[in-house]
């Protein structure tokens, strides 16, 4: 093997769909056309044929999603109906970019490379002017970060920081992850990766080495057509069902400020759906035919309180196929509640 030197891309990624997993695709064909080595960090695994066309996969499994109010992205009230209202709060996914960059960069560093590119897998690069551009800002600049902003940098515009794209020096990877560490992020509170980007890691990386911002109108060669997918496709609903990637139903499990009860929602029926079946083992069964409505809902036996104790025990089924998943929905019923049903 060639001594590993130079330049190389970093696509972060987490493609369960095969929407996504051909933006991926789509994502390493431009990035080849460059003619640098590519690295895919991923939380899902990587598709042989994906697989091919880079020179790295990395697969970490565990995908570490923060449930912690505190740290959401973002949380909001939605009315399914005049009668019935949702208070939605996102679990916080930044660490689990955190954790794609920590695998990347620390393979990449020990691999020799002296400059890391770090893409993540929705957005393009269709000119190689913008790449050699990024290359030569870190001969003389340790990091460069991009800003959406076109005007004027000021850390307290946190809004303005992009984590979909950034370079890096070998000699400051360390660091940079020692800023990232789960105990920082976590105990900075109230605040999300953008956030904590611009009003802790920047300033204290700036004690000891030179950042370089980017701003939007310097980088037309990046993104064209914008950003083509939207990576958290799911995040306003606790998951969702399809049949045949045909007819698509949401499912929502929260409690109720009003009632101090589970409930359980299917909702956003884009179809009638033939039965409905919701079981929770040992304690009830419920079930509904032809249901006429875009939205079904049960109030459950449960206490809020007492949630715990049947995390794992709740079954629901569309047109007699399972649709839950009970590894994650104690978490979301944590976050989400119904706030008002009339």
């Amino acid at each position: 093997m060639d001594e590993v030197k130079g330049d190389v891309f970093l696509i972060t990624a987490y493609c369960e769909t095969e929407y996504k997993k051909d933006i991926l695709k789509q994502c390493v064909l431009e990035l080849k056309k460059i003619g640098v080595n590519i690295c895919i960090s991923s939380h899902y695994p990587i598709d042989s044929e994906i697989q091919q066309l880079v020179n790295y996969c990395i697969y970490d499994y565990s995908n570490p999603v923060i449930y912690d109010g505190s740290k959401s992205i973002t949380r909001w009230r939605w009315y399914v109906t005049a009668n019935l209202m949702l208070n939605l709060v996102t679990p916080d996914y930044s660490y689990t970019v955190i954790n794609l960059w920590k695998n990347g960069l620390n393979f990449l560093k020990n691999l020799g490379y002296e400059r890391v590119h770090v893409v993540n897998y929705d957005n393009f690069i269709n000119d190689i002017s913008f790449f050699k551009k990024r290359s030569n800002i870190l001969k003389d600049y340790d990091i460069e970060f991009l800003y959406s902003n076109s005007t004027n940098i000021q850390y307290s515009q946190i809004s303005d920081i992009l984590i979909t794209f950034f370079s890096i020096k070998n000699s400051i990877i360390d660091d940079f992850l020692e800023e990232l560490s789960f105990n920082k992020y976590i105990n900075y509170r109230n605040a999300m990766l953008e956030q904590y980007l611009s009003l802790s890691v920047i300033p204290e990386l700036e004690k000891k080495y030179k950042i370089h911002s980017l701003m939007s109108g310097d980088y037309k060669e990046f993104m064209s057509g914008g950003s083509v997918s939207v990576t958290l496709d799911n995040f306003d609903i606790y998951d969702r069902y399809t049949d045949d990637n045909k007819y698509w139903y949401s499912y929502f499990c929260g409690q109720s400020v009003d009632t101090g009860f589970l409930h359980i929602l299917i909702y956003e029926i884009s179809e009638p759906i033939d039965k409905i079946e919701i079981e929770i083992e040992n304690l009830e069964y419920h079930s509904s035919n032809n249901i006429p409505e875009k939205y079904y809902l049960i109030k459950t036996s449960i206490k809020n309180e007492d949630f715990s104790n049947y995390e794992n025990r709740i079954k629901i089924k569309i047109n007699g196929k399972s649709i839950i998943n009970n590894n994650d929905i104690k978490n979301f019923i944590k976050l989400n509640s119904i706030v008002y049903i009339k």
